[in-house]
């Protein structure tokens, strides 16, 4: 009897000092000599973690690899809220779902300025580099753009969908495992540079990179090559006729595809011509259909 006395009051007093250190991390009241770091709630939280996130913990503290319920070390926490020490070097360390510290303090935008190891990954296949791709948070002398991802995307696809590639980024043609350039998702994400002038180069698919832009509205408004064609055979100007982008001066209706349409069988098919159109007689080369009777269809369709 005695003995279960003794161990319920030995719970009551451990609860106790936890709850009492949980308030002295919040009212930063640490005791200068306090070593009881592993005291901790039912789900492993111990007393390390609730300091790392009021940055209370000591100078010389060491305890980092402390790990609660979830797998998460008092680094992991000290990541998440911006409280690692300068000196800190223990970046390896892995939580539960495979992230490590560094994953961690990528997501929360704290890596430290000269942090390097941006090659460990998280159970996902996702690099330290890539998850601060997608915050925006690389420095600026980031070079490594061609690590891949489980995924098969380099940094620099997932850092073109956030618009932070540096203006002197040159390496457009790598490819993702989907046979993407990376010029193909700054074409899709409209993030090409001003002088880019690489518009022909093709993806697995057969799509140039003008082809991409046009689909998704774009293309620079001095944009030139309307002759470039997918693997489907439609030239670029097709692709915009149908939606009715093609500039006010263009000029080359009679472009055909692989079916036999010009330009301006598609742009009148989609009503899109424009009102000083004059070309009706233009013909489709396979099957002998006049531009007039395709705008004639549009016509009716849409009058019904």
């Amino acid at each position: 009897m005695r003995k279960y006395i003794f161990k319920f009051v030995a719970q009551f007093f451990t609860k106790y000092d936890y709850r009492k250190c949980l308030k002295q991390a919040k009212n930063n009241q640490l005791p200068k000599k306090f070593k009881n770091w592993k005291l901790c709630d039912n789900e492993g939280w111990s007393v390390a973690h609730e300091f790392a996130k009021y940055n209370q913990l000591p100078k010389k503290f060491k305890k980092w690899s402390m790990t609660d319920k979830h797998g998460d070390t008092v680094a992991h926490i000290s990541a998440k809220y911006g409280t690692l020490p300068e000196d800190f070097d223990h970046w390896e360390y892995r939580n539960n779902i495979g992230n490590t510290v560094a994953h961690i303090s990528a997501e929360n935008k704290t890596l430290p300025e000269d942090y390097s190891r941006w090659y460990f990954e998280n159970r996902d296949g996702d690099m330290i580099a890539h998850i601060a791709a997608k915050n925006g948070t690389l420095p600026e002398d980031y070079s490594r753009w061609y690590f891949e991802n489980r995924a098969g995307d380099t940094v620099a696809h997932v850092a073109v969908k956030n618009k932070i590639l540096p203006k002197d980024f040159n390496r457009w043609y790598y490819v993702n495992r989907t046979g993407d350039t990376v010029a193909h998702i700054s074409a899709e994400y409209g993030t090409l540079p001003e002088g880019f002038d690489q518009w022909g180069h093709k993806n697995r698919a057969g799509d140039t990179v003008a082809h991409i832009a046009v689909e998704n509205g774009n293309l620079p408004a001095d944009f030139e090559h309307w002759e470039y064609e997918n693997n489907a055979g439609d030239t670029v100007a097709h692709i915009s006729a149908k939606y009715g982008t093609l500039p006010e001066n263009f000029d080359h209706w009679d472009y055909l595809n692989n079916a036999g349409d010009t330009v301006a069988h598609i742009s009148a098919e989609n009503g899109n011509l424009p009102k000083d159109f004059h070309r009706w007689s233009l013909l489709n080369s396979k099957t002998g259909v006049f531009v007039y009777t395709v705008y004639s269809e549009y016509k009716k369709r849409n009058k019904e």
